[in-house]
């Protein structure tokens, strides 16, 4: 993900593994997730539009470098 520069994904700073755990740090994101604003009540028309095309952009991103997302 190191390799994965774009306005709307969260820049990964450093990775380190021991046998028991995986550390990631992550750059430092002000504000609120996606999902935390969506589950506050229904958002604008506008606003979701807004969200809906950045993470549009995103996929097709990811998937035009051979990055695949999976949770």
């Amino acid at each position: 993900m190191k390799l994965v520069r774009h306005p709307h994904i969260v820049q990964l700073k450093e990775f380190m593994a021991t046998k028991g755990e995986i550390f990631l740090v992550m750059e430092y994101v002000k504000g609120s997730e996606l999902f935390t604003k969506v589950n506050k009540g229904k958002l604008s028309k506008n606003l979701a539009r807004m969200y809906f095309q950045q993470l549009i952009s995103i996929v097709d991103y990811c998937r035009s470098r051979g990055v695949t997302y999976r949770d």
